[in-house]
């Protein structure tokens, strides 16, 4: 229900006709007068969730009922089509700052030498003044009982719990954002929902009960099957001990079966709608900053719609096959997850500032160079825009890498690709990195911290808390989120470890004791397109033993190279076509990847190499020539999937895309090129995930950290003396994982005191 707040409205008696339109668009279903809204308010603080429809001069009143009220803001003197609840727009507008300026000032406000800063100080002005309750969710109906249990009576609940594999101990921990202190945790079983504080605004536990409670939990963790949404932050947080102890305990995550079954808002909150058609709560906060019986009203329904999701989660990922995946890959690889992220990656603070001041300097001597020559500023989108104008008579349609690289290949360009891969780099990773060594403490070395994402990773950018990862199944990565408490934002570190060069790689120096081990599957996707395929001609190569090769180990020929092979076959069918072995490698990762001419133009061009659309096109023309069999899969897979809707890895994990069926053929081309991808793609990422379940009794035998994981690389921290024997049973686990008709995968790597000098 939605509540028409008339006194708060607007300053002045409303008109007639606003107020109608207000009660018809709102599906009002009662209006407030100015002596009812005492009453209401009773009702409210009994815990009705309803809206209420305010201006700004009703607001202060408003926030009084509950936290669980929903309070709409309606601008005063405002026309109907331009209310918003956006306090940032209502006030970007009485500012007379236009929505394009606002929306770009949210993220980066205007220097003071800004010809617009003073209305950038209205705005904030309007804001503060408003002191606007912010709007949250309301809890429409209770759906479930709740109790609190506390201190020692909690304790002797929880080692009495006992779950099943159909019905789990549903665990939810609550903690301090900035110290990741626990201030709470919630349990759910299948007829009872219990909150257990360590902290709240009106209670506090005695000293030493949350690690109390946190043993506790952390055993029942290992001794009966327990669920999660987002199990790794809960293990992270509450597990009392390494996490590695939990991989094959049945520790369950509806995050992970939602993964599974494709959905794209992985969020509890959209699920629970979703799936349980109930209007969930959202925090107004932190639990420990609310009253116990409202933290506990909270905190226990999140674990009740957990509970309540799982069999229905479980049912549809048996129903499309995925469960062995869930159970034998998925499941186990949790707590793995979690210790790898928890160790972090050891950085050398010597290494991290040099390499930090050369990259600034770099990127201000080019920045002055243009400006001397041209008058423009690199770091200014516009002015590098007006830069490509004049020297090509004509704007970028993006600044982007893909884009700016085909433009030209003077000198000019390789300037602004540099000055901008090196602005990345600086932004990007080192200032976030010095920020961590900063808030560390300053050491010699110190750790920086990525998210490993397995589902998804989250963000505040999207209503449903999260991205998803990756369809294929890969494990990306990204800055770990981290509570700034003076800003009450969240900040991101930039450890994005993907697609890192070699400079980058350099940061990461072994602790004393200690030497990076590294390990990845040598040409592991072209290995699986070959098996899966069975094409002859790529088979031949993959298993010849070159003589040569064997005392030379850069020595590449056409006998036991498929880049050299692919070479000598342009050359013999196009012999108008130059090409080097580069040209052909890159030809055939975009051949892999199902792209064309147009990919491989765009591939070269970023390694600021010409290639023309001709010569493109030869190449891969050569390359279906060479590679018939895999050519013939690749129409057998796409015509499987338009009769299934789905292509599978060789475990078994499934991608849909109902965009298969699709009558536009630009939807159609994507869908074709994803699900055929995923069977070669998808089938790595599980040769990785199995290869890192094989490895954890080598981490435990050899007091070995798995730190990373990266494309088709596994990074380890492992005691100097163990490295050795270490080596030899990590590259075994490794090449113990099998294609299915048998191609062998060859795994090459070793050790050294910095990641990059590990290969």
């Amino acid at each position: 229900m939605r509540l028409l707040d008339i006194e708060g409205l607007t300053y002045g008696p409303p008109p007639t006709t606003y107020v109608d339109l207000m009660v018809t668009e709102c599906e009002t279903e009662e209006r407030i007068e100015p002596d009812e809204r005492y009453a209401w308010l009773a009702r409210l603080r009994e815990g009705a969730g309803l809206t209420v429809c305010t201006g700004p001069a009703g607001v202060n009143f408003w926030r009084l009922a509950s936290p669980e009220v929903r309070v709409e803001i309606v601008p005063d003197d405002y026309e109907l089509k331009d209310r918003t609840r956006d306090c940032w727009s209502w006030a970007a507008k009485l500012a007379g700052v236009t929505p394009l300026a606002a929306s770009k000032w949210w993220e980066t406000p205007p220097k003071e030498s800004h010809k617009a800063y003073p209305q950038f100080l209205a705005m904030n002005g309007y804001i503060q003044a408003l002191q606007v309750h912010e709007p949250v969710a309301a809890l429409v109906v209770n759906t479930h009982t709740f109790r609190v249990l506390k201190e020692t009576e909690a304790l002797d609940w929880v080692a009495s719990l006992r779950g099943t594999p159909d019905a789990p101990v549903c665990i939810d921990g609550e903690w301090d954002r900035a110290t990741r202190a626990v201030s709470g945790i919630a349990l759910s079983v299948q007829d009872d929902n219990v909150y257990i504080p360590v902290e709240s605004a009106d209670y506090t536990a005695p000293v030493g009960f949350g690690d109390r409670l946190c043993r506790a939990v952390s055993t029942l963790m290992r001794r009966t099957p327990t669920l999660f949404h987002n199990a790794k932050a809960d293990i992270q947080a509450l597990y009392v001990g390494d996490p590695l102890d939990l991989v094959g305990m049945p520790v369950n995550d509806t995050l992970v079966l939602a993964y599974l079954l494709g959905e794209e808002r992985l969020g509890l909150k959209p699920l629970t709608k979703r799936y349980l058609n109930r209007n969930p709560v959202e925090y107004p906060g932190e639990i420990r900053l609310l009253p116990l019986p409202l933290a506990t009203r909270y905190a226990t329904a999140d674990t009740r719609n957990t509970l309540d999701l799982w069999p229905l989660l479980v049912d549809r990922v048996k129903d499309r096959e995925q469960w062995a995946i869930y159970e034998t890959l998925e499941r186990p690889l949790v707590p793995l997850i979690a210790t790898m992220e928890q160790e972090g990656m050891p950085v050398d603070a010597e290494t991290l500032l040099r390499l930090r001041d050369d990259t600034a300097h770099t990127v201000a001597a080019l920045q002055q160079m243009v400006w001397q020559r041209e008058g423009l500023d690199l770091a200014s989108d516009v002015d590098t825009t007006e830069l490509f104008r004049r020297r090509l008579g004509y704007r970028p349609g993006k600044l982007k890498k893909e884009v700016i690289s085909k433009l030209s290949f003077e000198p000019w360009v390789d300037t602004v690709l540099g000055y901008r891969k090196l602005r990345h780099r600086l932004r990007s990773f080192l200032d976030p990195y010095i920020e961590r060594w900063k808030r560390a403490g300053q050491p010699n070395t110190f750790r920086a911290y990525a998210d490993f994402n397995q589902a998804g990773s989250l963000s505040d950018d999207t209503d449903s808390g999260y991205v998803a990862a990756p369809r294929t199944g890969r494990l990306s990565s990204s800055g770990r989120r981290t509570w700034n408490a003076e800003t009450e934002r969240w900040m991101k570190d930039g450890l994005n470890l993907q697609n890192q060069d070699r400079e980058i790689r350099e940061l990461f120096t072994a602790p004393e004791g200690y030497v990076f081990g590294s390990f990845d599957y040598a040409g592991l996707e072209m290995r699986i397109a070959a098996d899966r395929a069975q094409d002859s001609v790529m088979l031949d190569v993959l298993t010849t033993q070159c003589s040569e090769a064997e005392t030379d180990p850069d020595h590449k020929c056409s006998a036991c190279d498929l880049h050299t092979r692919l070479q000598e076959t342009v050359t013999l069918l196009y012999p108008d076509v130059p090409i080097d072995r580069p040209a052909a490698k890159q030809g055939n990762f975009a051949g892999q990847y199902g792209g064309g001419a147009d990919m491989l133009v765009t591939i070269m061009a970023m390694q600021r190499v010409p290639l023309s659309e001709e010569q493109a096109q030869g190449i891969m023309e050569a390359r279906k020539t060479l590679y018939t069999g895999y050519e013939q899969f690749v129409v057998q897979t796409i015509k499987g999937a338009q009769r299934n809707g789905y292509t599978e890895t060789t475990e078994g994990r499934r991608r849909y895309e109902p965009g298969i069926l699709s009558p536009d053929w630009k939807t159609r081309s994507h869908a074709e090129r994803a699900l055929a991808n995923h069977t070669i793609q998808g089938t790595a990422a599980d040769i990785l995930k199995r290869a890192m379940l094989r490895l954890v009794p080598a981490l435990k035998a050899y007091d070995a950290r798995l730190i990373a994981q990266v494309h088709d690389e596994i990074i380890f921290l492992v005691p100097s003396g163990n490295a050795n024997g270490f080596c030899v049973v990590a590259k075994q686990a490794m090449e113990s994982v099998a294609l299915p008709n048998g191609l062998p995968l060859i795994v090459e790597g070793g050790v050294g005191q910095t990641w990059a000098a590990v290969h």
